[in-house]
């Protein structure tokens, strides 16, 4: 019989640098979406095609994008602008990410991306949140 997963452990986590690695997570997370990866397709049909059948051979795969919704806290650390999503959405090098599974043994997807877009939201009669759009670079790798 499958394991059922419950999706409230799961987290975004970058690497930082540091030695020994920390790997810290995006606080305050409600939802996560992604990665969005598709393959393009080349079609191949011609006219000796049969049965009207089109035919197609793989191509380029797009890594797609990763977006949070969260509780947004300018002064959580991993959400402000000298080290948090603020500061990589400013800068354009791509930084490495884990996208960590509540499995065990723990499993991830490990990439590359940009902070591509950041939105913020203030409802008057609701709380301060944020959506953070993250854009892969490269290949995505589950481990």
């Amino acid at each position: 019989m499958a394991t059922t997963y419950g999706a409230h452990a799961c987290r975004l986590k970058k690497d930082i640098a540091d030695s020994p690695k920390t790997w810290p997570y995006v606080a305050q997370v409600l939802s996560i979406s992604g990665p969005s990866m598709s393959r393009e397709t080349i079609d191949t049909t011609d006219a000796d095609a049969t049965n009207d059948w089109r035919t197609f051979i793989a191509s380029y795969i797009d890594g797609g994008e990763i977006t949070l919704e969260l509780h947004y806290d300018p002064d959580t650390a991993t959400h402000e602008k000298t080290a948090g999503f603020l500061e990589d959405f400013a800068g354009t090098a791509a930084s490495d990410y884990r996208l960590e599974f509540p499995t065990s043994p723990v499993t991830y997807f490990a990439f590359s991306a940009l902070v591509s877009g950041v939105e913020t939201s203030a409802a008057h009669d609701g709380v301060l949140t944020a959506s953070v759009t993250y854009k892969v670079m490269g290949a995505v790798t589950l481990t």
